[in-house]
């Protein structure tokens, strides 16, 4: 479900200075809020991913949006939970 002008790249990033806690990948694409949508989440932050791409917020708005007209969706709240009502 890729969508266009999205970047699949993702960062590492050092979560904690506590040596129990792994490095995790910063992943913040529309397709990654999209799928959040799908499952439930009714608002999605993008958070650190602005330090590392300044334009991240946009791109993801642009690429939700690309979505929605490609599958012919009129209101962002018909996404919310969709996955759970087949």
């Amino acid at each position: 479900m890729p969508v266009s002008g999205e970047s699949s790249e993702s960062r590492p990033v050092k979560a904690s200075t506590n040596p129990a806690q792994s490095v995790r990948p910063v992943k913040s694409t529309a397709e990654d809020a999209i799928e959040m949508i799908l499952a439930g989440a009714t608002a999605v932050s993008v958070g650190t991913a602005n330090f590392y791409h300044p334009h991240a917020t946009e791109e993801i708005v642009d690429g939700i949006r690309a979505y929605m007209e490609r599958y012919q969706v009129e209101d962002i709240r018909e996404l919310i939970g969709a996955v759970h009502d087949r």
